[in-house]
């Protein structure tokens, strides 16, 4: 009887200690396509701020060198990129493309840097997964090297991206770092990359956002992201019937397309002066695209509009009980990035784009002000807080009565300015919600003279042309 139950102990510990032996010999196996980041800039756009921050990438191609993070990590302004491996290794990087919707980018840099034997990942396929499937994350938690966390998938549909992407939850507990990390499946392939979480819960975008770009590269295709200006949420079913009063027949006949259908599609805010405003307004529920039933498949929503960049894209969709059909144009997403900016007089001005505008809610036209240095002659304009001081979130529309629609205006007008002449600067604070004011300022040029930056297209790098002498 004792050998009996020793025997039976004996099992039970063995089945309990295979499963751990393989999962840090997968990890260890990994770890070589995994590297750590420390991103430093001084400028920033939109919402960002200046200062030294860490994430994670993964290699997805060691022969081209190129290298998956966050959006947020690697960051799309003038920064200096610090890759370190898993042996210490260090090289400088450079962002290649940033997806402005999705939150990933593309980071580069040159393998003949790197003495030491480096490995890249396998890319799987989000759709595989099922809920339960136990998943592993590899990340620079908390500023450690290369900690392992290992979770469970929880929900396969999920919206926490800024715009309308999927996003699926995991049981992993993470911290300050993780950003960027590859988030494994069992067999060892790369099915989403963490971006968000808290510290009981973790969300991950799908890697076949990833791979589409990374297709789009290999071929030599310029990447697009379709862009109709629209913020989607998933709501359930049953409270797009009871609360947006969604026929209730039509949602049967949702859950009669999808099998698996828990919510549908709601527009939660459209952008001012993109082609959505037109047509959707906030509480509409999408029903088809182009023709197609849509359900809650936020990935395909982004595909279909995505292939239908430089056209037009139909929508039906309920508003309340009444059926409704929209032709919105599809912009070219990367067409609005960041590729000029200017500083001046210890300020940094750059164009408004989508995501600014859906952040603050901007319909005017106009040059952003995101940051200005302390005590310089921007530092006093508009509202600043104790946490991020240099951080400024000004709409500026005119100089000396003179209207500023775009960087253009903006840099034809500053450089006529001189050095300590007296200026009346017309703009909006948006992060007072107040309106427009002027504000009166004397120009100090002496250590911040008009710099104008465009960004190099063939060699990523942010190039600077002095404006003439003032």
């Amino acid at each position: 009887m004792k050998k009996q139950i020793v025997r039976t102990a004996a099992i039970v510990w063995l089945f309990l200690l295979v499963p751990a032996a393989l999962h840090a010999g997968m990890a260890a196996d990994l770890k070589p396509a995994v590297v750590n980041f420390q991103v430093s800039y001084s400028k920033y756009f939109g919402l960002g701020e200046a200062g030294r921050f860490s994430g994670t990438g993964f290699i997805a191609d060691k022969d081209k060198g190129l290298i998956i993070t966050n959006r947020h990590v690697a960051g799309e302004f003038p920064s200096q990129i610090k890759i370190t491996f898993l042996d210490g290794e260090s090289t400088l990087g450079r962002v290649e493309y940033y997806d402005a919707t999705h939150d990933f980018s593309i980071v580069s840099f040159d393998p003949a840097s790197v003495s030491s034997e480096i490995k890249e990942v396998r890319l799987g396929d989000f759709f595989s997964l099922k809920v339960g499937d136990e998943v592993t994350l590899i990340g620079n938690n908390e500023g450690e090297e290369y900690s392992v966390k290992k979770g469970v998938v929880v929900d396969l549909v999920k919206n926490k991206g800024d715009r309308h992407s999927l996003t699926f939850q995991t049981s992993f507990d993470r911290t300050g770092g993780s950003s960027g990390s590859p988030v494994f499946n069992q067999q060892g392939e790369v099915v989403g990359l963490h971006f968000k979480g808290t510290d009981t819960s973790s969300f991950e975008l799908p890697v076949n956002y990833i791979k589409d770009k990374l297709d789009d590269l290999s071929r030599g295709k310029a990447p697009v992201r379709g862009e109709i200006g629209v913020q989607l949420t998933l709501v359930k079913t049953a409270d797009a019937v009871g609360h947006l009063g969604l026929p209730q027949d039509v949602a049967d006949s949702m859950r009669n397309d999808f099998d698996d259908l828990k919510y549908c599609l709601m527009v939660e805010s459209v952008i001012r002066t993109l082609p959505a405003e037109k047509a959707l307004q906030a509480g509409d529920v999408i029903y088809s695209v182009d023709g197609a039933p849509i359900g809650d498949r936020l990935y395909r929503f982004d595909k279909i509009v995505d292939e239908r960049t430089g056209g037009e894209v139909t929508l039906e969709f309920y508003r309340r009980d009444k059926k409704m059909t929209a032709q919105i144009p599809v912009l070219n997403a990367e067409d609005y990035k960041i590729t000029r900016f200017a500083t001046f007089a210890g300020g940094t001005f750059h164009p408004l784009t989508p995501e600014i505008r859906l952040d603050l809610d901007i319909a005017s036209d106009g040059v952003y002000l995101s940051q200005a240095e302390l005590g310089s002659t921007f530092g006093s304009v508009g509202y600043s807080s104790s946490r991020n001081p240099d951080r400024k979130g000004v709409v500026v529309q005119g100089i000396n009565g003179q209207p500023v629609r775009n960087l253009d205006d903006f840099i034809r007008l500053a450089s006529a300015l001189k050095h300590n002449q007296k200026i009346s600067m017309a703009f909006k604070d948006q992060f007072l919600y107040a309106p427009a004011t002027v504000e009166l300022l004397i120009l100090d040029l002496h250590t911040s003279p008009l710099t104008v930056f465009s960004l190099n297209s063939a060699t990523r790098e942010w190039e600077a042309e002095k404006a003439r002498p003032q």
